[in-house]
């Protein structure tokens, strides 16, 4: 039960460094590397928890198994912690975070009112679920309804097809809320109408990813998978409360579509191999694969206003985010790219259990949710023993070399004036 959180104004002490220190870092560009909490389980451990993380404007997610908690966006204060009789596989902030949606292992679906902490719904979708483990829900997404405020589409995918809850008032729900008016809001919760899509005649060996954008004003959802066909894009009528499937890739180029981020009218692509490719999102031809790395997940990044194309932008500073297999040490790399030249920038050893937390794609601060061992003499089979938020941003050297002075690393500042052409009299 990962549920003891200890959040971490200033690390730099090097009291709850964590392992970091000890990191071998390469690359032409410098980020600087914070702890910003850890997580520690208040029973014993038997095995790696299953993680994932999201940060938005609106908060910060962390799920570790059956543990749910919910941060500020800079992870400086709790808002929300909670345990279900399940594992975790979907979450989902939405109305200023107000709500949290959480789909768990055993198909069931809560709607969440952060403030009161109240379970505010309960819908089972899937029935049966959960049987052999295997994880239900693939994916969760919240899209704002363009026209009408405060009333938002959820899609949530599973291994068949989608669900989808379309024109869901949480604005109206909430309205309820704050005049304490009880059956109102569990009238409106009556009214919630779920309908199913079946992907089973496109990917007939089951889905893996979604993601939704907004293309030539019009909605579309894109489904990874695997089968016939890998990808499929579908069209959004939220008049008619209907979903179309517009057009296929199949599976003659990759194999599985496991990871999915739209830039422009590019959709870039991880497959069940490990390689990256970009497809054109509107004809779902592929234009550009990466097989030189085998990469586990991926984000992107970019300083660029998101409001208009980013691809057409000056100065956009497109990067791409890494995370590789673990090595024979049982390590990964957290590297970073430039687009679209592909030149490495940074890498960082961080341990074979972590995630990279799912960020927007404006924001430029890179988080990582990594297991820390309790040494590094452990056998193969031994359990992380801490969890830790990590938070990357870049820096320029002449921070990092006076912080190593502050410190009395008088010959680890030596050699880092070195690689970086600073003046290595300064130390003196």
């Amino acid at each position: 039960m990962w549920n003891d959180i200890e959040l971490l104004a200033n690390d730099d002490t090097g009291s709850c460094r964590l392992n970091i220190d000890s990191r071998q870092e390469s690359g032409t560009a410098l980020y600087q590397v914070d702890t910003l909490l850890k997580i520690s389980s208040t029973e014993k451990v038997s095995f790696n928890p299953k993680l994932y993380a999201c940060n938005t404007s609106e908060g910060c997610i962390i799920v570790a198994d059956k543990s749910v908690c919910l941060l500020d966006s800079i992870c400086q204060s709790l808002l929300l912690q909670l345990q279900f009789d399940t594992e975790v596989d979907v979450v989902g902030l939405c109305f200023e975070g107000r709500f949290l949606l959480v789909g768990e292992r055993n198909g069931s679906v809560h709607l969440i009112h952060v403030l009161s902490r109240q379970i505010l719904m309960t819908k089972t979708l899937v029935q049966n679920a959960g049987k052999n483990n295997e994880q239900t829900f693939k994916r969760l997404l919240l899209e704002k309804d363009a026209s009408d405020e405060g009333v938002y589409h959820l899609f949530l995918l599973t291994n068949g097809g989608l669900y989808c809850i379309m024109y869901f008032h949480i604005a109206r729900i909430n309205d309820a809320l704050e005049s304490m008016d009880i059956s109102a809001a569990k009238e409106l919760e009556g009214k919630i109408k779920t309908c199913f899509i079946s992907t089973e005649s496109y990917h007939t060996d089951g889905c893996l990813s979604l993601l939704i954008g907004d293309l030539t004003s019009d909605v579309h959802l894109v489904i990874g998978g695997r089968g016939d066909y890998v990808l499929s894009k579908w069209k959004m009528d939220p008049v008619k409360k209907h979903v179309a499937v517009q057009n296929l890739a199949d599976s003659s180029m990759i194999q599985g579509a496991k990871k999915l981020q739209v830039l422009d009218n590019l959709l870039f692509v991880l497959d069940d191999d490990g390689i990256l490719s970009v497809w054109d999102v509107y004809t779902m031809v592929l234009v550009w694969d990466w097989p030189f790395c085998r990469l586990s997940d991926f984000l992107l990044t970019t300083e660029a206003d998101a409001s208009s194309s980013i691809t057409r932008q000056r100065d956009t500073n497109l990067k791409l985010i890494a995370l590789t297999f673990p090595n024979e040490k049982q390590m990964r790399s957290l590297a970073v790219y430039s687009l679209p030249t592909m030149n490495h920038l940074y890498s960082i050893e961080v341990s074979d259990v972590c995630t990279l937390v799912q960020i927007g794609i404006t924001m430029d601060t890179i988080y990582l949710l990594e297991g820390i061992y309790d040494s590094q003499e452990r056998s193969s089979d031994s359990p992380v023993a801490v969890l830790a938020m990590r938070c990357l941003t870049e820096a320029l050297p002449e921070n990092r070399l006076s912080r190593l002075l502050h410190k009395h690393k008088f010959e680890e500042a030596e050699k880092f004036a070195i690689q970086f052409g600073l003046d290595v009299e300064v130390q003196f």
